[in-house]
């Protein structure tokens, strides 16, 4: 498969799929900030003690 002749359906100039492609690494690395800051130890934590005070419910 030859792929310097595969097209994205949204991108008709190399300009274009280099900004898409940018544009999603940027997006890419907020997803795993994002997820970094969600499953650190003081979040999981402060969650978990919410439970407890809560006795699970809402």
């Amino acid at each position: 498969m030859n792929l310097n002749s595969h097209r994205s359906p949204c991108c008709d100039s190399d300009e274009q799929r280099s900004t898409v492609n940018n544009t999603s690494n940027e997006y890419n690395k907020t997803d795993r900030d994002l997820m970094a800051r969600v499953l650190s130890n003081h979040n999981i934590g402060a969650a978990w003690q919410h439970v407890k005070r809560n006795k699970g419910t809402r």
